[in-house]
């Protein structure tokens, strides 16, 4: 499968850009927040995602590599397909989403056009203390917070909160503290 694109941004639209990749262009959709710091004649990268539609290929392209892994996180929820996933992305941050999943949030994710309440029920469902299993860093943290007693609620709201603030570069002992100041300021 391919990674990444590099070229040289042709034009831009609403929800995609064209990408010349040595003189073949590209139609790649992006969400509005990559699309507004881009600018046509400019050089990118875009990390993407492939997807065959019937006789048609399209390609989503992100600007950082965290948001493909999220838009592909969430097509491996059932019946979550690239539209929806695109859609989520183009409204809610990694960590909007992740709060909004252990919250049980269907009215913020329900909110979010082509998602409904019924996928809403189906993304915390099948994601639910699952996204941060990714992150082995903070997977991590949370088998620590469990082992000294703290329940898997305590452990997952203090995870949440140090993740929010994108430590995932910090070890294991620093972000261990950092959860423990958490869950002490909490109690």
């Amino acid at each position: 499968m391919i990674e990444y694109l590099r070229g040289k941004v042709v034009s831009k639209g609403e929800k995609e850009l064209i990408l010349d990749v040595s003189g073949i262009g590209f139609r790649v959709f992006s969400v509005s927040r990559d699309l507004s710091l881009i600018s046509e004649g400019e050089e990118v990268v875009l990390y993407v995602y492939l997807n065959y539609k019937g006789e048609r290929l399209e390609i989503f392209g992100f600007l950082n590599r965290s948001d493909r892994d999220f838009f592909e996180r969430l097509l491996s929820v059932a019946k979550i397909g690239t539209r929806v996933s695109f859609e989520v992305l183009e409204r809610l941050s990694w960590n909007e989403f992740l709060e909004a999943v252990e919250r049980e949030d269907v009215g913020l994710l329900s909110s979010i056009p082509k998602v409904g309440e019924k996928r809403a029920k189906r993304m915390i469902f099948e994601l639910k203390g699952e996204l941060l299993k990714g992150e082995s860093v903070y997977s991590e943290v949370k088998d620590a917070l469990l082992k000294l007693g703290y329940t898997e609620k305590e452990a997952n709201t203090a995870i949440l909160k140090i993740a929010k603030e994108g430590n995932k570069s910090k070890g294991v002992e620093e972000l261990l503290k950092e959860a423990l100041l958490v869950l002490r300021r909490e109690s």
